[in-house]
């Protein structure tokens, strides 16, 4: 299209405004069809209206000699309008070129810190090195109050302690308020509350006679393991020989296989 263009450029000064213009509509519509792929316009572009150029005098061409100056007292004659800015010469925009444009035309942006411009996009400023781009930070958690919310650990001497056996119907009750057994048969210590596991099938699934023992402390439940033969578990955690482990609503306590998940039913009193 330049090439057209500069060939063009002095017969087309001298056409009628009009004729430029429609000369300039039709340079463009061909660089838009044909532009990509010349080979394929055809041999003379189509145009039912020829414009007319006059035939030019060599001598018109000539610039003319210079004239006198005026005597004073005498008007200047006045000057001849400028010619009008040549209607060639403009480039067709490439549409992929239109978005990294319009990126820097984009106004600047300011630092919040520092007040100085940053080209669009910028994420630092260039002249402070602060974020330009403000984090919005998390709400606050709201953290439980310990005091007064009960701890899953507490048991009082008004509090039961509930046993679901795994496979079995029913939750047991119990109501440790110094120690209790938990094995297979009845009670070394008359009188003192022993949980028999032998309908449940404690034999069979390693449970032994006298496996742990629960004691009531300073308003908590633990448990002992009284050196079983097939072991005591809590949650899946080994409880050694003679060690004491503090008891938690909803934990899970396995003796030998036989396993059972143990709750607090609490009363406070008001």
């Amino acid at each position: 299209m330049d090439d057209v263009v500069g060939r063009l450029q002095d017969a087309a000064q001298q056409l009628p405004r009009e004729d430029r213009h429609h000369l300039g509509d039709i340079v463009m519509e061909w660089e838009e069809k044909f532009g990509k792929n010349p080979n394929l316009s055809p041999a003379s572009y189509p145009n039912p209206d020829p414009i007319p150029v006059a035939p030019t005098d060599i001598k018109s061409l000539r610039p003319p000699p210079p004239s006198a100056p005026p005597l004073q007292g005498t008007p200047s004659p006045a000057r001849p309008p400028s010619p009008p800015p040549p209607a060639f010469g403009t480039r067709l925009l490439d549409p992929a070129q239109v978005d990294a444009l319009m990126r820097q035309i984009q106004p600047p942006v300011s630092c919040p810190h520092c007040g100085q411009p940053n080209p669009h996009g910028s994420t630092m400023c260039r002249a402070c090195g602060q974020m330009l781009i403000a984090k919005t930070a998390a709400p606050t958690r709201q953290l439980e109050d310990t005091l007064t919310k009960k701890p899953t650990e507490f048991f009082t001497k008004d509090s039961t302690l509930l046993i679901a056996i795994r496979g079995a119907k029913g939750v047991l009750e119990a109501f440790p308020r110094d120690k209790m057994l938990i094995g297979r048969g009845f009670s070394p210590v008359p009188g003192q509350p022993f949980l028999d596991l032998t309908a449940y099938g404690g034999d069979s699934l390693g449970v032994s006679r006298y496996h742990v023992e629960i004691r009531f402390l300073n308003n908590t439940l633990v448990l002992t393991d009284l050196d079983s033969d097939n072991g005591t578990f809590v949650n899946e955690d080994r409880v050694y020989p003679y060690e004491i482990r503090v008891l938690h609503s909803n934990d899970e306590l396995r003796l030998g296989k036989l396993a059972m998940k143990l709750s607090f039913k609490v009363v406070v009193k008001r």
